[in-house]
């Protein structure tokens, strides 16, 4: 009975400090539910990620309520850019493309119909352009040191056809002796995937 006393005065702080973490564990994940469930509102939206012409600056209103509901997605952690869909867009139609990094942080598009103000599809091909690039220069940088990229997704391409997109990416390495090496990569992409890429010095 002795013992059976002791354990229990011994197992009483145990019990309430378990109490203790499950409440504040229910708490936190009912403060992250909260945050995530949260919905951004026009006035909260960053009209600098907004571009466009001169030409097209009625649709500004337009383009912000395009952005905001993409923003508002599960998919798209942050929202880099939003502009008019020159090559859809017609005297009747409008559409808007906006770019976003997702929650596996690749960056990818959306197209937003304009006069029904939803989201048609994702733009596979020029959603994975840059991260094909980035995928392949992680696999083509496995064995260098301390590799530091020296670009984000809002890098531009070097250069941009209907059939090919080309990415020069800056990055450092370093030696054993902690030298920093410079370097860039040069990627070619088309809807295909990676069509070329390099590796070489930078000045």
């Amino acid at each position: 009975m002795l013992i059976d006393k002791g354990l229990g005065r011994l197992l009483r702080p145990c019990k309430s400090k378990i109490i203790f973490l499950h409440r504040l564990f229910l708490a936190w994940g009912l403060l992250l539910m909260s945050m995530a469930s949260h919905s951004m509102t026009m006035d909260e939206f960053d009209e600098s990620k907004l571009w466009l012409t001169a030409k097209y600056e009625s649709h500004f209103l337009a383009l912000k309520q395009a952005a905001v509901l993409v923003a508002n997605t599960p998919r798209c952690a942050k929202l880099l850019e939003a502009t008019i869909d020159l090559e859809k867009t017609t005297s009747m139609f409008t559409f808007y493309k906006v770019l976003c990094r997702g929650t596996n942080n690749r960056t990818y598009f959306e197209i937003v119909d304009g006069n029904a103000l939803k989201i048609l599809k994702e733009e596979k091909p020029a959603v994975e352009k840059l991260g094909l690039c980035q995928t392949r220069l992680d696999q083509q940088t496995k064995l260098m040191q301390n590799v530091e990229r020296l670009f984000d997704e809002s890098i531009k391409p070097t250069s941009k056809t209907e059939q090919k997109t080309q990415y020069t990416l800056p990055f450092n390495a370093k030696t054993m002796q902690g030298m920093i090496l410079k370097y860039q990569a040069n990627c070619a992409v088309t809807d295909k995937g990676v069509t070329f890429f390099d590796i070489e010095a930078r000045k």
